[in-house]
């Protein structure tokens, strides 16, 4: 397919003190009528299948529409409809325009981000003021969070633990509350409504602690740590647990000494903590990026799709990728398909250099067979270069 140019999504006023992060939302419709002639129930019924990229300008209809697509109830009507769309938000490290970009794979199309508070005009890198953050995804919210700071015309940074929320049905950004133990390079991953995060460095050294952020709540609370001191780790949700992959490490609490590429696994249920050694599928590299679909834990590996079976610890091989030893790159899941977004590419004839990728491929594993998956190309993300800082799907 063509390219598409990046678009930025409708911006919507709000007055001051009606948006919430956590916290409980009433749905009440009887007083107002949403749609002249039609019973609000029925009216509903239309209104939670807009398309995804209207919703914004929805709110400005009136001031029930707005109630209605504001009220945490709406994505939940939205989810049990069929309706509810996953949107890929990524970080370019080089980008053009506002540094956030959205994906929208229905319509193959790209929007900016409103501006991250406090970081210039948004148009320059990221990498350049914050590094070392994670990006999670709940719902129809994205959090990013901890990583080091470098304050203007300053050449050293602190590791902080803020946190920033993009709400994307009101396309707007939020302070959030910060970690309780500011850290870089990091594992995170969302639970449900929860958001666990482990390891990674802090001011001053390498950490095993590990906590987690409710979002009903609006708070951050302990959970046990884990058994190894972890940076450079790699988090994903997987079969209900929090899975801490790989990174580097120091010591262990215990006898055993795991060799790099273990991973640990936290139970909220039991509240324990698991360890499976030798579980990466390269134990001399920082994890390489991860995902679920249909059930399955997806990574990439050189050239290649991995597979995860837990029950032998062993990862199995799907097909090749959408290009030569990709890395820095993107790897989402949405709607049974599998995208793989931007960063760069060695070269196969000269293996020290390498090429960027601004491009977009897709894939239903499901309907390719074993070793031959097949890629179809989508829109290129639009002037951005470099590696992928960050990226996860929101639904809504």
């Amino acid at each position: 397919m063509a390219a598409s140019s990046s678009r930025d999504l409708p911006q919507v006023s709000s007055e001051e003190g009606d948006i919430k992060v956590g916290g409980e939302s009433s749905l009440s419709m009887d007083e107002e009528i949403l749609i002249p002639g039609l019973s609000n129930d029925v009216a509903i019924l239309c209104l939670v299948r807009l398309s995804r990229a209207v919703i914004p300008i929805a709110r400005s209809v009136c001031s029930a529409w707005k109630q209605l697509l504001d009220s945490d109830e709406y994505p939940l009507l939205r989810k049990e409809a069929g309706k509810a769309e996953g949107w890929i938000y990524v970080l370019p490290e080089h980008p053009s325009g506002n540094i956030f970009k959205a994906f929208n794979p229905k319509l193959n199309k790209w929007y900016d981000l409103p501006r991250l508070p406090g970081f210039g005009d948004g148009s320059e890198s990221l990498a350049s003021s914050w590094e070392g953050f994670s990006c999670v995804a709940v719902e129809d919210m994205l959090f990013i969070m901890g990583g080091i700071y470098r304050y203007p015309d300053s050449r050293t940074g602190v590791v902080t633990g803020i946190m920033k929320i993009y709400h994307s049905r009101l396309n707007k950004w939020l302070e959030g509350v910060s970690m309780m133990t500011p850290r870089s390079w990091f594992a995170a991953a969302s639970i449900g409504k929860r958001i666990y995060v482990a390891g990674g460095q802090g001011r001053t050294g390498f950490l095993s602690t590990c906590e987690f952020y409710d979002v009903e709540m609006n708070a951050w609370f302990t959970a046990p740590n884990m058994a190894c001191v972890r940076s450079s780790c790699r988090g994903i949700a997987y079969e209900g647990r929090f899975w801490v992959l790989g990174g580097e490490f120091e010591r262990h609490q215990h006898g055993l000494r795991p060799v790099k590429g273990s991973a640990e696994v936290y139970d909220a249920k039991s509240g324990k903590w698991v360890l499976v050694r030798e579980m990466c599928v390269d134990i001399h590299k920082v994890p390489w990026p991860c995902t679920i679909q249909e059930g399955k834990l997806l990574t990439l590996y050189r050239d290649r799709i991995m597979s995860y079976d837990v029950d032998q610890n062993r990862w199995e091989d799907m097909g090749k990728t959408w290009a030569s030893m990709p890395y820095g790159t993107a790897f989402e899941s949405v709607g049974g398909c599998v995208f793989g977004i931007g960063g760069l590419a060695f070269i196969a004839s000269r293996p020290m250099m390498s090429k960027n990728l601004s491009s977009v491929h897709s894939s239903n594993l499901s309907r390719s067979g074993l070793c031959s998956v097949t890629w179809k190309k989508c829109a290129d993300i639009p002037g951005a270069s470099g590696t992928i800082l960050a990226s996860c799907v929101l639904y809504l």
